[in-house]
């Protein structure tokens, strides 16, 4: 499993660590693991603990009584066990009934990974995985419906330090983006997709590059997947990356059309996590994306934030 990347990247403390301390307990102890001594080693979208006595990482989302976010998340677990069975690096979840709710958390439990080496950003790896996954036949397993805008519509409804302005905007681009969304042609049909693919999902083992964090593993147009690498010039990388990745992967880029509407609805969707937290400087940061966003303009890389401490 994906472990903390010790990137440069500001982390935050989590204004509390009650609830999914708890929920890690809870859940350990109902599937008959060991949960003293766990640890904090990430913190986004999902805390990520680390148990002290054994190779397992424990994610938790919070989304307390959510059917769609229980239904995803077995998906990940599902998925990932057909593909390791077919012999594709994905990582491993671990051999219990799963997913487990517990204080509002949804869990789930993966093999720890150790980096063979150093984690470096390998854009041949990852297209060269993708294009592996986007080669494989429909699973045997439920998958639901892409989602590009992943929550934020209801992180915008539930935040409360979002100015009026900020939030009319926001909730007016995801309209127009659905439309242009559901007027889009796929160059490269639809299919299984992992749903997050990035460089940091990476695991480099002694037996190569594995694909973890499959969170977001769904059905829908293989676009998606190639969005996370192409977005990655709003922090600061260059173009050329753009376009090793798309040689690595075997794509023109020139032949993506839909590719546009598919960007800009990740770059909303990046928010969500900042949006959710109370922290300054995660609403520091959304405010100066939601600016570049509605302006056009970006004068600087914007920031990922680690929310762990």
């Amino acid at each position: 499993m994906k472990r903390s990347r010790g990137s440069s990247a500001p982390s935050l403390a989590m204004e509390s660590r009650s609830a999914p301390d708890a929920a890690v307990a809870e859940a350990c102890a109902r599937v008959g693991l060991d949960g003293q001594g766990a640890r904090v080693i990430y913190s986004r979208s999902n805390v990520v603990y680390r148990l002290g006595s054994q190779p397992i990482a424990v994610r938790l989302r919070y989304a307390p009584g959510s059917a769609e976010w229980l239904t995803r998340l077995t998906a990940s677990v599902q998925v990932t066990e057909w593909l390791n069975m077919r012999g594709f690096p994905a990582v491993r979840p671990v051999d219990v009934r799963q997913p487990v709710t517990a204080h509002g958390y949804i869990v789930t439990f993966w093999d720890y990974m150790h980096e063979a080496e150093t984690p470096w950003d390998d854009i041949d790896a990852l297209a060269g995985l993708l294009r592996q996954l986007h080669a494989q036949p429909q699973p045997p397993v439920h998958l639901p419906d892409t989602n590009p805008l992943g929550s934020l519509r209801a992180d915008v409804d539930r935040c409360a330090w979002l100015t009026g302005s900020q939030r009319s905007w926001l909730l007016a681009r995801c309209d127009a983006l659905e439309r242009s969304y559901g007027e889009a042609t796929w160059t490269l049909g639809f299919g299984l997709l992992h749903g997050d693919a990035y460089t940091d999902n990476l695991i480099h083992t002694s037996d190569g590059a594995v694909l973890a964090d499959w969170d977001s593993v769904s059905y829908g147009p293989r676009e998606q997947d190639l969005v996370p690498t192409k977005m990655r010039c709003r922090f600061g990388e260059p173009a050329s990356r753009w376009d090793r990745f798309c040689e690595a992967y075997g794509i023109d880029p020139g032949e993506l059309e839909g590719l546009s509407v598919l960007q800009q609805m990740r770059e909303l969707r990046a928010l969500s996590p900042y949006v959710r937290s109370e922290h300054p400087d995660a609403q520091a940061e959304v405010s100066r994306r939601i600016d570049d966003l509605m302006s056009g303009n970006q004068e600087r890389p914007w920031t990922a934030l680690n929310l762990a401490s």
